[in-house]
């Protein structure tokens, strides 16, 4: 399918370039600011072509192709998974809400995220599209429209709290990374542009929001160093073309799955529900695995300890989680073309680190982490580990609260997935599928209820989209999640092959709920929680109806960084409660109210004048 594309001069409104300045507060954490800041045209207002997507090998990183398998891999060492779904579950899954066509590339690397009203996807060369929420097309353009270089590896988020969309890109030959963040809530509009250039090379960057700032990782896979970032977020989303970026490097990087076929790159969390109080460390999770040569399967988390008033950032290590074992080295067994497709090709595996995004939210008594990767079950067939974990409000130690391979015992390969949470604490997993004989390269997705018996997919299996080719190259190295606004609706893009040259791979973005009407269990639904509130003098107003019981409730005030103002609890009567919040003293800016307890959440953002 021939997609829309823009091919954009940017004449910026303002711009404002200066030599970079470096600034190292200690030992451990570097302070640059941006090469370069403007504010772009409104992207509605650029003209529009038509560009067929092309098979580019050298606007990659080079990464050799190998076929072959290691003839020194001991099969009979591996220690057998214990934990594996064997057959999916039993609940019937709806059909996507939406399923449309996405941008296509050869290795997609692509990403979607949801606001109010607009879908945002971006994939490989520069490719940036949006549209409705219901997949009509608004606009489709190049990342070179934000005055930026083209490389690899864009990022799109949207920051709820801020009503705000962040799209980061590796830029200038793989050397900056160049951040926009939208001046309104318009997707469509005006963006402020931040170009910054890295010490190191900043390969598979992936971007994620805390309450101090858009954090980032990379892969230098030069020099086999980890980087990470801490983008000043406060000053990025009000224009301030001096905001900079904290960066540190994670020590002996080198040692993290090293047998994998993609860089062992950490992920940090991203907040999906309320943002966590601010001060609250992020944190970066990898995994190590027996198959690697590691000592123990467990899941490492480190703190990151930010201070953006010395522009700080101390890494330092939290605790390790003893999993079940698994094997996660696909590459040793079964070669780089690991996953079988019809017609005796392969695809990459994806094997070594956990796949974008970790979706974090903060429910009343703990905070709780969804993550996922590919394993070897067992003649190749690729299936997902996932796990949740939980972070106790009291001891702040964190535990895993369930872990499960899910790999149906169909021979089809499931992988290449992404895993997210809904305010509800219901899990979806989205993911490809094929195997070697009749399944060509495709999407489905499944998921399971937070009162589901634990450690197991509970809902049927849903298909997507199903391809109808097979694809000899690489594999786009990650696809992803990400929740709407509605704190319900899941939203994933993923690539899936229907093209007969071995050119294109097309990517789908569809949306889906676990909520449905085949359950059978009450669930909250957001969309039915009527919640009123407004300024009066010096009191806010908060007036919420239509509650899931009449469970006790607590009502916190925050300020768009994460500081909470205020809290109180309240015992709803009739499923409804009114209360009022001292707001005396306040400036005037936005603030987020919460509202929830164990059972759910939900924010609201309102503007005290």
């Amino acid at each position: 399918m021939k997609s829309l594309y823009v091919f954009l001069s940017l004449i910026a409104f303002s711009i404002s370039s200066y030599s970079q300045e470096v600034f190292k507060p200690n030992s451990t954490s570097t302070y640059i600011k941006p090469t370069s800041f403007r504010i772009s045209k409104p992207l509605r207002d650029l003209p529009t072509s038509d560009v067929v997507p092309q098979h580019i090998d050298t606007d990659l990183p080079l990464q050799v192709k190998n076929n072959n398998t290691n003839v020194n891999y001991q099969q009979k060492n591996i220690s057998p998974d214990p934990v594996v779904q064997q057959f999916p579950g039993s609940i019937p899954l709806d059909s996507p809400l939406v399923n449309f066509e996405g941008g296509n590339y050869y290795r997609p690397d692509c990403s979607v995220a949801a606001g109010p009203n607009h879908i945002v996807q971006c994939v490989n060369l520069c490719n940036l599209a949006i549209y409705d929420k219901n997949g009509n097309l608004q606009l489709a353009t190049d990342f070179t429209a934000l005055g930026a270089g083209c490389s690899d590896d864009p990022i799109v988020l949207y920051d709820k709290f801020a009503d705000r969309w962040v799209i980061s890109d590796v830029t200038n030959n793989y050397m900056d990374i160049t951040v926009a963040v939208s001046t309104s809530p318009d997707p469509t509009g005006t963006y402020y542009i931040y170009n910054y250039a890295f010490p190191v090379m900043p390969d598979f960057q992936k971007i994620s929001l805390w309450t101090d700032g858009y954090y980032a990782t990379y892969r230098d896979i030069n020099n086999d160093t980890i980087g990470l970032g801490i983008f000043e977020r406060n000053r990025m989303l009000i224009g301030d073309m001096s905001a900079g970026i904290i960066l540190t490097l994670f020590p002996n990087g080198s040692v993290i799955n090293q047998g994998g076929q993609l860089p062992g790159s950490p992920k940090i969390f991203t907040c999906d529900g309320a943002l966590p109080a601010y001060g609250s460390p992020n944190y970066l999770v990898y995994f190590t695995n027996t198959n690697y040569g590691d000592a123990t399967n467990s899941i490492m988390i480190y703190k990151m300890i930010t201070d953006t008033t010395l522009h700080t950032c101390h890494l330092v290590f939290d605790t390790s989680l003893l999993t079940l074992p698994f094997n996660a080295n696909f590459t040793s067994s079964c070669g780089m073309a690991a996953i079988a497709e019809p017609g005796g090709v392969g695809a990459w595996s994806l094997d070594g680190p956990f796949q974008y995004r970790v979706s974090y939210i903060k429910f009343t008594g703990y905070g709780s982490a969804v993550l996922c990767n590919t394993v070897d079950v067992g003649n190749c067939i690729a299936g997902i580990r996932w796990y949740e974990i939980r972070q106790n409000d009291t001891t702040h130690k964190w535990s895993i609260y369930q872990q499960s391979t899910y790999a149906p015992n169909d021979n089809i390969s499931r992988w290449n997935s992404s895993i997210c949470m809904d305010l509800n604490g219901d899990i979806s997993l989205a993911y490809n599928v094929t195997n070697s004989t009749n399944l060509y390269p495709g999407i489905r997705f499944t998921g399971r209820l937070a009162g589901d018996t634990l450690n197991k997919m509970t809902f049927t299996e849903q298909t997507a989209i199903t391809g109808t080719h097979s694809f000899d190259t690489q594999w786009g190295d990650y696809c992803a999640s990400g929740l709407d606004p509605d704190g319900i609706t899941f939203w994933h893009t993923n690539q899936y092959i229907i093209d007969s040259t071995g050119n294109t791979a097309n990517t789908r973005i569809f949306s889906f709920r676990l909520t449905n009407s085949h359950t059978g269990i009450p669930t909250v639904a957001f969309d039915k929680i009527d919640s009123k509130i407004y300024q009066s003098n010096n009191n806010l107003n908060v007036q919420v109806r239509g509650l899931p019981s009449n469970d006790k409730v607590v009502i916190d005030l925050f300020d768009i960084d994460g500081k909470q103002i205020n809290s109180q609890w309240i015992t709803p009567q009739s499923e409804q409660f009114e209360t009022k919040i001292n707001v005396a003293g306040l400036s005037k800016a936005t603030y987020l109210v919460r509202i929830g307890n164990a059972k759910f959440q939900k924010v609201n953002k309102v503007i005290l004048n």
